[in-house]
């Protein structure tokens, strides 16, 4: 019986994807984040904005972020939106994601090319394009088309209170 290869591919694709990193490059200079599962759930209006955290995330020398998943439902309405949005450690709180969600989707709903131009930023035409025509920024597109006619609604004390949660 020969050999198993998979050492060997193994170490191929570290020594490819670690080449020249020194141990310093490899890691950040703030201290660890205990992973807390935090939550929250929000009434804005007709939507519940649910924000759950998804623990730490970082790799190589990226710096760690607190992922949340957030979704969008609308009272009445089967349909429902989710995106993940990583937070600086020390901006964490299932609020601040609920925001920059709710901000995202005013953002699609008012400003549609605004916001295609700072989705594709940095891209060549075709990944442009390519990213574009992706069936995620479809739907974002989508939950903008039903979400942002009730942030309409909501804008006036969005203003007054600097966001869009009830404080």
């Amino acid at each position: 019986m020969a050999p198993t290869r998979l050492p060997t591919r193994l170490r191929a694709w570290l020594l490819r994807t670690f080449a020249g990193r020194t141990a310093a490059e490899s890691g950040w200079d703030e201290p660890a984040m205990p992973a807390v599962a935090r939550s929250g759930t929000f009434r804005v209006g007709e939507l519940t904005v649910t924000a759950s955290s998804l623990g730490v995330r970082a790799t190589g020398i990226n710096r760690p972020s607190i992922v949340y998943e957030v979704r969008v439902t609308r009272e009445g309405d089967a349909r429902s939106w989710s995106s993940k949005y990583g937070l600086d450690p020390k901006d964490d709180s299932p609020e601040a994601a609920a925001e920059m969600a709710l901000n995202e989707l005013d953002q699609i709903w008012r400003d549609r090319e605004g916001w295609a131009a700072q989705a594709t930023e940095g891209m060549s035409e075709d990944e442009a394009e390519a990213m574009l025509d992706s069936p995620i920024l479809g739907r974002d597109l989508r939950a903008a088309d039903w979400i942002g006619p009730q942030l309409d609604e909501l804008r006036p004390g969005r203003e007054s209170r600097g966001g869009w949660l009830p404080g």
